[in-house]
């Protein structure tokens, strides 16, 4: 897997995927890992060496702020094919106070 992390209001996300996590408790398990915020880029079960080298030269320079305007929780099912993801709800966030 090829992932970016993410920085800014970190400590709020930790502190919105805490309380989730003490809300949902008595329905699902609890994570097996510390959370971690990032991004996803690409998931292979080998990675071509191109594609790895070009991140490690670009990925601690790359800066792309942006506003997060909506959670969506997604159901994620592996099949032969691939990962089928679902949304299952949303929620719009506040935006920033000025």
């Amino acid at each position: 897997m090829l992932w970016a992390g993410i920085g800014g209001e970190v400590p709020q996300l930790t502190a919105l995927v805490a309380r989730l996590e003490r809300e949902l408790e008595s329905l699902v398990p609890p994570p097996d890992k510390p959370f971690a915020p990032h991004v996803t880029i690409a998931r292979c079960r080998e990675c071509p060496p191109a594609l790895s080298s070009f991140w490690q030269k670009a990925g601690s320079r790359l800066e792309l702020p942006f506003p997060a305007e909506k959670i969506i929780l997604f159901r994620s099912r592996l099949l032969p094919g691939g990962a089928k993801y679902t949304p299952l709800f949303t929620a719009q966030l506040a935006p920033p106070s000025a």
